[in-house]
């Protein structure tokens, strides 16, 4: 589930080793590790008319995933900004799409402790063809989850947010609880699992993530997974969706 620096540093000449940086634009180009690409989170998401941001269909995933070098042979890391979920939500959907290969970097503080060693040289990157093999089973959608029968629902978002609404029976964990320390991405997998038992998560069932618009929650979806949580979804559509269809709150 994760590489550290140090692995992609090591591996900067590897031809099956992809590294995406999901900072912007202006970030990427004023210093990155050399050979990573740039890839922001709006181009691995559709909007729909909620104003969700929905996972891409497997042609605009096919087409950008293709465009970065990644077929099935290739180890793709993602990296990005500590407090900004882009980089968990790209991971995501890479994930969502088949590819099993692929990590999220531990400790992305070191791209700012290493900021001499950063180029702004952009990359060359060859095609490749990506098939998207999709995985339904760590997705989920307002109908699926509408009578809250056999899941635990928690919200990622910040605790102003929850107040001012949320989903029925949900349990608040803003995602910034189980951010790390010292430029590491997350807690240890077993602070993180005693932060969410002691929240109320019993890993029994299912567990949905949610939150604005899916990418916070897809920080919380890696942080579940880490805590050793097996059953985890991401329901992409989050609040925007919910709350554009009618749906209840409370």
């Amino acid at each position: 589930m994760f590489r550290s620096y140090r692995w992609v540093v090591e591996n900067l000449h590897n031809p099956d080793v992809i590294v995406l940086d999901s900072r912007q634009e202006t970030a990427y180009r004023y210093g990155h590790i050399p050979g990573s690409q740039s890839l922001m989170l709006d181009r691995v998401i559709r909007p729909d008319r909620y104003g969700a941001n929905l996972a891409p269909d497997a042609q605009q995933a096919a087409d950008v995933f293709g465009k970065a070098g990644i077929d099935k042979t290739k180890t793709v890391v993602v990296t990005g900004d500590l407090m900004d979920p882009s980089a968990a939500r790209i991971a995501w959907t890479l994930n969502y799409f088949g590819h099993k290969k692929t990590f999220l970097m531990e400790d992305p503080g070191e791209l700012w402790r290493n900021s001499s060693k950063m180029t702004r040289r952009p990359a060359e990157v060859a095609p490749a063809r990506f098939v998207p093999e999709v995985d339904p089973l760590i997705r989920t959608d307002a109908a699926a989850i509408q009578d809250g029968t056999g899941i635990t629902l928690i919200d990622a978002r910040s605790p102003q947010e929850y107040m001012g609404g949320h989903l029925p029976g949900s349990i608040l964990i803003p995602f910034t609880d189980g951010l790390g320390t010292d430029g590491r991405l997350f807690l240890d997998g077993n602070r993180l699992e005693r932060m969410f038992r002691s929240r109320g998560v019993d890993g029994e069932g299912r567990i949905v993530c949610y939150c604005m618009h899916g990418h916070r929650a897809s920080s919380l979806y890696f942080q579940l997974r880490t805590a050793g949580f097996g059953d985890v979804v991401l329901y992409d559509g989050s609040f925007a969706d919910w709350y554009g269809r009618g749906l209840p709150l409370v």
